[in-house]
């Protein structure tokens, strides 16, 4: 997985992404979504997937700054694909 989203979940973050940017109501993400979906990765992988700096994660995750939406929705399809690719590999459901 490495970070790299499929083109399905890459094709989706983009539709989804464009629609936020033209509604300026939708610019910012729901902190604790965040927070949920980067519980237990440590700051500098989250970091390194949302492509910014440890301290802007850090101050996301704190509540400190608001979260873009775009960031949310980058860890949200990140987090569906492992569960997906865990899924094949194990051949079961995987729980959130």
């Amino acid at each position: 997985m490495g970070g790299e989203l499929s083109r399905a979940a890459h094709k989706q973050l983009t539709l989804r992404v464009t629609g936020i940017l033209k509604n300026a109501s939708n610019r910012w993400g729901n902190a604790n979504e965040f927070r949920y979906y980067c519980r237990g990765l440590p700051t500098r992988t989250i970091a390194t997937i949302v492509r910014r700096t440890e301290r802007t994660v850090r101050d996301w995750i704190s509540g400190n700054r608001p979260t873009p939406a775009w960031a949310v929705e980058l860890v949200r399809l990140r987090e569906l694909e492992r569960q997906h690719v865990l899924q094949q590999i194990t051949g079961r459901q995987i729980d959130a």
